[in-house]
C-alpha cells in the first residue's frame, strides 16, 4: 500500500506536466493502429458468428458503423501525424477520447440486440468479446486518465443492463461478473496510468540531471583547458628564463676565461722585459761597485722577485 501511494504521489511535480501530457498523447496515437486493426478483426469475427442468429439489418448496420468509426479514427490519426505540436497535446487528447467514446458506443450497441433467441453460448461469446476489448483498453488507453472509462463504460454498460433485465440466475451472474471484471480492469488501468506518469516524470528528471552533469562537465573541461594554458605559459616562461640563465652563465664563464687569458698575457708581457732587467742587475752585482750602489741594486732585485 505504501509503495502504491508513493507511486501515486510521485507525479506531483508540475514542472513537466505539459511534456508528460504530450508524451502520453503520443503513446496513445502510436498504439492506435494496432487497436484499430484489432477492432476490425474482432468485428469481422463477431459479424460472421452472429449473422445467422441476429437480424441481418441491424447487424449489418452495426458492422458498417464499426468501419465508419475506424475510418474516422484513421483520418484523425493521419491528421495527428502531420499536424501534432506538443503545446496542442490536450486538444489532441480530447479528440482521441472522443473517438474512444464513439467506438465504445458502437461496440456497446451489441448489448441492445435482442438476446431472447440467442443461446447461452452466444451470449457468453458476446460478453467474452466485449470483455476482451475492454481488457485491451485497460492497457492500451491507460496512458491518458479517463481513456479506459471513455471506451469501457459505453461498451459494457448496455450489455450489463441487458443481462440484468433478462432475469434468471445465469444472466444475473453474467451481468455481475462483467461488472466486477470492468471494475478490476479500471483499477488496473489506473495503476498503469500512475506507472506511466511516474516513469515519464523520472525520465524528465533524469534528463535534467544529465543536462546538469553535462554542464558541470563542460565547465570542468573549460577550467582544465584554462589551467593547461596557464601551465603552458608558465612552462614557456621558465624555459625562457632557463635559457637566459644559461646564456648569462656561458657569458660569465667566457668573460672569466678572457680575464684569465688577459692576465696571463699581461704577466707574460711584463715578466719578459723584467727578466732582462734582472739579468742586467745580476751582471752588475757581480762587478766591483760601491757599497751604496750594491745596496740599491740588491733592493731593486728583491723588489723584482717579490
Amino acid at each position: 500500500m505504501k509503495e502504491e501511494q508513493a507511486t501515486h504521489e510521485k507525479p506531483a511535480d508540475h514542472r513537466y506536466e505539459g511534456e508528460i501530457l504530450a508524451e502520453q498523447v503520443q503513446m496513445l496515437y502510436s498504439m492506435a493502429p494496432i487497436g484499430m486493426a484489432a477492432t476490425l478483426i474482432n468485428a469481422t469475427i463477431v459479424f460472421f458468428i452472429l449473422k445467422g442468429a441476429l437480424p441481418k439489418g441491424p447487424l449489418i448496420a452495426w458492422f458498417t458503423a464499426i468501419f465508419i468509426v475506424a475510418f474516422i479514427r484513421a483520418g484523425m490519426l493521419m491528421s495527428y501525424r502531420s499536424r501534432f505540436r506538443p503545446p496542442e497535446a490536450e486538444r489532441w487528447g480530447r479528440c482521441f477520447v472522443a473517438g474512444l467514446v464513439l467506438i465504445g458506443i458502437v461496440w456497446g450497441s451489441l448489448g441492445v440486440f435482442p438476446f431472447a433467441g440467442l443461446s447461452p453460448t452466444l451470449r457468453v461469446f458476446i460478453a467474452f468479446v466485449l470483455g476482451g476489448m475492454t481488457a485491451g483498453a485497460a492497457t492500451t488507453f491507460s496512458p491518458l486518465r479517463g481513456g479506459y472509462l471513455a471506451f469501457s463504460i459505453p461498451a459494457l454498460l448496455p450489455l450489463v443492463v441487458h443481462f440484468f433485465l433478462l432475469g434468471e440466475i445465469l444472466n444475473y451472474a453474467m451481468g455481475g461478473m462483467l461488472s466486477l471484471f470492468g471494475l478490476l480492469l479500471w483499477r488496473l488501468s489506473e495503476h498503469n496510468h500512475r506507472l506511466t506518469r511516474t516513469s515519464l516524470l523520472l525520465r524528465f528528471e533524469n534528463r535534467e540531471m544529465i543536462d546538469s552533469l553535462r554542464q558541470a562537465e563542460a565547465e570542468l573541461k573549460a577550467h582544465k583547458d584554462h589551467l593547461e594554458k596557464i601551465v603552458e605559459v608558465r612552462t614557456r616562461d621558465l624555459q625562457r628564463a632557463n635559457e637566459q640563465l644559461t646564456a648569462t652563465k656561458d657569458a660569465a664563464e667566457k668573460a672569466n676565461r678572457a680575464k684569465s687569458e688577459f692576465l696571463t698575457n699581461m704577466s707574460h708581457e711584463i715578466r719578459t722585459p723584467l727578466a732582462g732587467a734582472l739579468g742586467m742587475i745580476d751582471l752588475v752585482l757581480e762587478m766591483k761597485i760601491g757599497d751604496e750602489e750594491r745596496q740599491l741594486l740588491e733592493m731593486a732585485r728583491r723588489s723584482s722577485d717579490g
